[in-house]
């Protein structure tokens, strides 16, 4: 049985830009909840950002799985692992585009490396904006 890459964090944010001097920019990171005014609503996108350790091993694909507090599945979405990795991290991102909020609640984010079983990686919550 070969060795798999560890999941060491991950975020989520608004926006995730690669920029030309090579550095990678996250732009409205949130914590455990995100705020909204209102709900049903879309959000331009929201992205989900995993650093991993492969200096045990390595991948062919990811597969991450949104699932809604009623339990309906966003995705899945597979990743394919880069021809190129060069060192002992790697950070992966992906976006949902557009991300449609059905309801408040806890979202949760599932993932699955090959053929290994799908794993909880966390959640976070979509909250009501205060009202004044």
């Amino acid at each position: 049985m070969s060795k798999k890459p560890k999941l060491i964090d991950w975020i989520i944010c608004d926006d995730v830009r690669l920029e030309v001097s090579g550095k990678t920019s996250i732009i409205g990171m949130y914590g455990s909840d995100i705020v909204v005014p209102l709900t049903p609503m879309i959000m331009p996108q929201l992205c989900l950002i995993t650093k991993w350790d492969i200096s045990a091993g390595t991948f062919n694909e990811i597969v991450f799985r949104l699932e809604q507090p009623d339990g309906n599945p966003l995705g899945p979405i597979t990743a394919k692992a880069p021809h190129n990795i060069k060192g002992e991290r790697l950070i992966m991102h992906l976006s949902f585009i557009p991300f449609q909020i059905k309801t408040l609640g806890t979202y949760r984010i599932f993932l699955k490396i090959d053929d290994d079983l799908e794993k909880k990686i966390g959640e976070f919550e979509i909250k009501l904006a205060a009202q004044k």
